[in-house]
């Protein structure tokens, strides 16, 4: 409070508890965070080159070093505020509701052979966030643009690996 001119009580009077005051930095720190990769998912193309951008744009969000800062600020909290709702609201439930549509679109269309949208959303956003887990706590380490392209890739390859899968298997029975 003292760095921005103001104090303590202040604070408090204008915050009535740190999950209130918790609220207010996650919010600011996140306003407009996946607009960029969500944009990606309303474009037109090839889905698997819209997913491969949208993953390489969710990967470098990912793990920017302010994403690596919320997460430690997140993991200081965890067990005094009751976060998690809130965070997935914030944070991923966005992403999930973006990618859901994009796939459902696709699939309508004949260009993606999906029987749940949604799992493929939830898969998409885990493949994109699996990536690197010792480096969200422990590390300072941004990752380079190399990197990020790289496992953008894999994500398609594996999301192409499993609905192929599932493709085969939905023709045999």
């Amino acid at each position: 409070a003292a760095e921005i001119g103001g104090s303590k009580g202040g604070l408090w009077r204008h915050f009535k508890s740190k999950a209130d005051l918790f609220s207010a930095v996650v919010d600011q720190e996140t306003f407009g965070y996946h607009d960029d990769a969500v944009a990606i998912l309303t474009e037109d193309g090839n889905p698997y080159d819209l997913i491969e951008r949208f993953a390489g744009r969710t990967i470098e969000r990912m793990t920017s070093r302010e994403t690596i800062t919320l997460r430690r600020l997140m993991a200081s909290v965890a067990g005094q505020l009751p976060i998690g709702d809130f965070v997935y609201g914030r944070l991923v439930q966005v992403l999930e509701d973006a990618l859901t549509e994009f796939y459902a679109r696709h699939a309508s269309r004949g260009a993606l052979h999906i029987e749940c949208p949604r799992q493929a959303a939830t898969l998409t956003i885990a493949l994109c966030g699996g990536s690197d887990q010792s480096q969200f706590l422990w590390t300072s380490r941004i990752i380079d643009t190399t990197t990020v392209a790289r496992r953008s890739r894999n994500v398609v390859h594996l999301l192409k690996a499993v609905l192929t899968h599932e493709e085969r298997k939905t023709e045999k029975v």
